[in-house]
């Protein structure tokens, strides 16, 4: 048979082979144990499965990866035996398996709920967005900015803020408004920043 590398990450939770095949609808075989344990695995496209426990847990670690890229790169790349570690590898995927991606939508709803979130390429940058929620402050004799106080004068003492998503730039400044691009936009590597 033909060798593959599949890529993906995958959503999982732990189940019985009972359970899976009771959430499936299906009646499990005579010859299959309901209480193997495993994992309920949902892949990107929206397609579910269930594997045996140990062979899920062996093929989700940063070894496994290793052992699979390292037979790549011994194949095709033997003439530079030091460009790969097992470190490396399990560096890049703590990196993925530990902070999943997002799409931007799923930012937003992050941000909505707290979140702070930046694009995985901002990283090195130390940037992040995050929402700065809307507020109203009343009795403010101290606003110096001339069209605020108008503002504040015209209502009474109190000004209203609308919500908005603010950005820490890469020199630390915080950037109000911030606009995201159509890149930023239509990209899937949002994540949640700790």
């Amino acid at each position: 048979m033909k060798k593959y590398i599949r890529c993906h990450i995958v959503e999982a939770k732990p189940m019985t082979r009972g359970d899976y095949n009771k959430y499936r609808g299906w009646k499990i075989p005579a010859d299959e144990n309901p209480a193997d344990e495993g994992y309920h695995v949902v892949y990107p496209d929206g397609y579910e499965s269930w594997c045996p426990k140990a062979q899920f847990e062996k093929a989700s670690s940063p070894e496994a990866l290793y052992e699979v890229l390292k037979e790549f790169h011994d194949e095709h790349y033997a003439a530079n035996p030091e460009g790969l570690t097992l470190e490396l590898v399990k560096a890049y995927y703590g990196q993925f398996a530990n902070n999943p991606c997002m799409t931007f939508g799923q930012a937003i709803e992050a941000m909505k709920q707290g979140k702070k979130v930046a694009r995985r390429g901002w990283n090195g940058k130390n940037m992040y967005v995050w929402v700065m929620p809307g507020s109203t402050i009343k009795d403010c004799p101290n606003i110096t900015d001339p069209h605020l106080k108008a503002i504040s004068d015209a209502n009474g003492g109190t000004v209203t803020f609308t919500g908005s998503i603010r950005m820490k730039t890469a020199t630390g400044e915080v950037l109000t408004g911030w606009l995201a691009s159509q890149t930023d936009m239509l990209s899937d590597d949002w994540q949640i920043i700790e």
